[in-house]
């Protein structure tokens, strides 16, 4: 209980007037922000073994294309009284925490559907200096008349991003390459005010997972969403919570 009463004080301090490429949970819903516009998205995963406080902020340029930075995997060990913890090291895990440059830019198809290309990439600043990469193409459609927004798309990662996922300690080269599958639902319930939200990274690293919850708008820029995510089989994920506060500029 103390956990959740410490996760809901920091989603009201972080509501400032800042306001990421914009996910649904893990996964990017391909939106872009308004030019001249700032995008906030702040997340609070809970787990057994950590709690993870992840931050985004996007500047829309016109044309859409947005960009923005990401503050990654701020942990700490519930066990010892939130110790904030880093990993610097490979092979296994990935290292955290992150700084990373985000860009994003979309291409309408048709009315309905939108493509869009994004990557994630900076570094590892804690004790020693590692590159980390995410980089990815979705497609998304909106389903006429239901409001329904489906992604779809592939991702490419290397092993400082998301830590080992074959299994195989033989190597600590950063640049060790993977290519996943990843995929996204919102579904309005209440119109502009209640909707279902779930998406899926394909693979058994630290990302490997799917995430299932709901998203209420407080207002009609702030949105509260909390969910669950659950590992895919093998993957280094963990069961857990999932609190998420965006800010939509209007």
């Amino acid at each position: 209980m103390k956990r959740i009463i410490t996760i809901f004080i920091f989603l009201v301090i972080q509501i400032p007037s800042l306001v990421a490429q914009q996910n649904f949970f893990n996964v990017p819903s391909s939106e872009i922000t308004q030019k001249g516009k700032l995008l906030y998205q702040g997340q609070v995963n809970i787990t057994s073994e950590e709690t993870e406080i992840n931050n985004t902020f996007s500047y829309g340029l016109g044309k859409d294309l947005e960009v923005g930075i990401n503050i990654f995997e701020f942990t700490f060990d519930p066990k010892h009284h939130f110790h904030f913890e880093h990993n610097d090291t490979l092979p296994k895990s990935p290292v955290y925490p992150l700084v990373l440059l985000n860009i994003q830019k979309a291409f309408e198809l048709l009315p309905d559907f939108q493509l869009s290309i994004g990557t994630q990439n900076g570094l590892n600043p804690a004790r020693h200096t590692h590159w980390v990469s995410y980089t990815y193409l979705n497609l998304a459609y909106e389903i006429p008349g239901l409001e329904t927004r489906l992604v779809a798309g592939a991702y490419t990662f290397n092993k400082a991003f998301v830590g080992d996922w074959r299994g195989n300690e033989e190597t600590s080269a950063d640049n060790k390459w993977g290519i996943g599958f990843q995929a996204g639902i919102q579904q309005p319930i209440i119109k502009e005010k209640l909707l279902f939200t779930a998406d899926f990274l394909s693979h058994r690293h630290k990302l490997g997972e799917s995430a299932w919850g709901l998203a209420y708008y407080i207002t009609k820029s702030w949105v509260l969403s909390m969910g669950y995510q659950l590992p895919n089989p093998g993957s280094l994920s963990n069961k857990g919570l999932i609190f998420e506060i965006t800010h939509v500029p209007e």
